[in-house]
């Protein structure tokens, strides 16, 4: 490969990473991002056993099947927190 050829690549994978980079910073601001349990009990600071104990009990609501798994979205998850009564 001529050395013109790899700076090219080179400079492609650059941009590729900070692609990469700029849509996981997109992903995690974007409020209809969708969340798999555990990145969702990881926003929430619980274990995921925990979260799928909450969403039994509907304190978490079921969330959108997509194919056969589960995902939330911020606003979904964030009303459930809202939802619940603080204690007094």
């Amino acid at each position: 490969m001529s050395d013109q050829a790899l700076k090219e690549l080179r400079a492609l994978r650059e941009e590729v990473a900070e692609l990469r980079h700029l849509l996981a910073n997109v992903l995690r601001l974007d409020p209809d991002a969708l969340l798999s349990a555990p990145n969702a009990a990881a926003l929430l600071g619980i274990s995921t056993r925990t979260f799928y104990d909450y969403v039994s009990q509907g304190t978490i609501p079921m969330g959108r099947k997509i194919g056969s798994r589960r995902r939330w979205t911020r606003q979904e998850l964030r009303s459930a927190v809202e939802a619940v009564p603080s204690p007094s």
